[in-house]
């Protein structure tokens, strides 16, 4: 259920900004970080608190993710704790 509910956060931001996720630079990233499905946040950014706003080292190099990623993540760890005990 996370899994799904973290995806239709996502969804709903990129539909609502003509189907480009919206996102905060990440620190160190080079010019062209923006390719493919994204836009840059900005004052016209609808619904930019499910956009790619928080900005980190994952994954081994500074990205920005969105709290639907979090909340997907979390999503697959928690199934995987239930098959893995419920088993």
């Amino acid at each position: 259920m996370l899994l799904f509910v973290g995806m239709v956060s996502n969804r709903i931001v990129m539909v609502v900004n003509g189907y480009r996720m919206p996102s905060r630079r990440p620190i160190g990233s080079d010019e062209d970080w923006l390719t493919g499905e994204y836009v840059e946040m900005n004052e016209h950014t609808r619904l930019w608190f499910l956009g790619d706003w928080i900005v980190g080292k994952f994954f081994f190099r500074f990205e920005a993710i969105s709290p639907g990623d979090i909340v997907a993540l979390f999503g697959i760890y928690v199934g995987i704790i239930e098959l893995r005990f419920l088993t």
